[in-house]
């Protein structure tokens, strides 16, 4: 999670491209689901040959350091069903 100067906040979601920030590492990842997310802020993008999905996130999305490579969201804002994808998913074992 960044604050915008180089450091860590506990209040934003980041799944980015990092580009030189830091010690220069780029995707922070891919193939990633953020579900149902409940942060300060967030900023979701999907590298240029995979994906990543945002959920159901609540809070403000904030521009990502490079621009461009969307994320894959659907219900931004609005939390999805179930509650929780963890629980779900060990439910239907």
């Amino acid at each position: 999670m960044r604050d915008g100067s180089g450091g860590t906040s506990p209040t934003e979601l980041s799944l980015i491209d990092r580009n030189n920030e830091g010690s220069g590492q780029g995707w922070a990842g891919s193939a990633q689901v953020a579900w149902n997310t409940d942060t300060g802020t967030y900023a979701f993008q999907s590298p240029p040959t995979s994906y990543n999905w945002d959920f159901g996130a609540l809070g403000k999305a904030s521009a990502p350091l490079v621009p461009g490579f969307p994320a894959v969201t659907v219900s931004a804002g609005t939390p999805v069903a179930p509650v929780s994808l963890y629980a779900e998913q060990l439910a239907e074992r």
